[in-house]
């Protein structure tokens, strides 16, 4: 019975602690991270982003830097976007104008993705399809309203101000122009070459999925681009060689046959989505397997693939 008592005593205390842990929290669990890495008083390092990012009559404060294990502290709920990207590190820095009524501020966060691809997948990945991107010497961004994005080499930048005024404007556009000037472009993928150089398609319509294209665990390493139409995708991707190219594009087909039903065209099979009415095929070229997606009809599908079979044909 003293033994019970004693349990049921520990049991209480412990109750009682969680009810005041509860009431207490550690200050520093949901503190904003202006105050609590203002660079004044900690020597938080600035990894690769840019000095010079302060506009004539601004500072900057509350430098903070966020790694894959503590990411979710800085974005809960938008962590795991990032690592299936290739997350390596971001920092987080806020601008504000000094002395100006308006108080105009810009929030920028500053993602290292590892690769051009990586990054350039995350611009595509969060761009609204009724905003167009803009590419220039390497770097690909847009503006919206308040907002500007931006990659250029493994890094992707979120810029965001705290309203529309012109002076957050011009801020956003003084930021562009530093990346531009401070970062370096990158080496240019195969993908990009594809796309871009034979194809003709804007780096902001070219998307890079590292890991689960079109929801199927074995596809890897997946550029996808979205032709004019807005629905249409080419995609590839590269095999080790020719016959695990042909293994993979039968992958994507029972891939997509799993919403489809398979139409005999020719000597060609293309599997018809039962749900959506679009055609979707894949086929290995050499070590490549090329593909299209969402085409609204055979005509339009065949002439996609057809479009680039040649532009990976003139490349090899």
């Amino acid at each position: 019975m003293r033994l019970g008592l004693g349990v049921l005593a520990l049991l209480a205390a412990i109750a009682l602690w969680v009810a005041w842990a509860g009431r207490h929290p550690d200050p520093t669990l949901f503190a904003d991270p202006h105050a609590l890495l203002d660079p004044g008083v900690s020597a938080v390092p600035r990894g690769a982003l840019p000095a010079g990012l302060v506009p004539a009559g601004w500072q900057e404060s509350g430098l903070a830097r966020f790694n894959p294990e503590n990411l979710y502290v800085k974005i809960d709920g938008r962590a795991d976007f990032f690592i299936a990207r290739g997350f390596k590190d971001l920092a987080f820095v806020t601008l504000r104008e000094t002395g100006a009524a308006s108080g105009a501020s810009v929030d920028v966060e500053f993602y290292d993705l590892g690769t051009p691809a990586n990054a350039n997948g995350a611009l595509v990945g969060e761009k609204p399809p009724e905003l167009d991107a803009q590419s220039k010497d390497g770097s690909t961004w847009y503006v919206a309203r308040n907002a500007m994005f931006l990659a250029r080499g493994p890094y992707y930048v979120r810029a965001i101000g705290g309203d529309e005024s012109p002076a957050v404007l011009a801020g956003l556009e003084h930021l562009r122009g530093v990346m531009q000037a401070s970062l370096a472009a990158g080496e240019k993928s195969w993908a990009d070459a594809l796309f871009g150089d034979r194809l003709g398609i804007a780096p902001g319509r070219v998307a890079f999925q590292q890991e689960n294209a079109f929801s199927f665990g074995f596809a890897k390493d997946v550029y996808v681009a979205t032709l004019e139409d807005g629905e249409s995708e080419l995609f590839v991707t590269k095999a080790k060689d020719a016959a695990a190219a042909a293994a993979l594009a039968l992958q994507f087909e029972k891939g997509f046959q799993e919403y489809g039903e398979p139409v005999k065209r020719g000597a060609a099979t293309w599997v018809k989505d039962r749900y959506l009415g679009t055609f979707a095929r894949a086929e290995g070229i050499g070590d490549t397997v090329v593909g299209i997606r969402g085409a609204a009809n055979l005509d339009d599908a065949e002439k996609g693939l057809a479009r680039l079979r040649a532009a990976v044909g003139a490349g090899s």
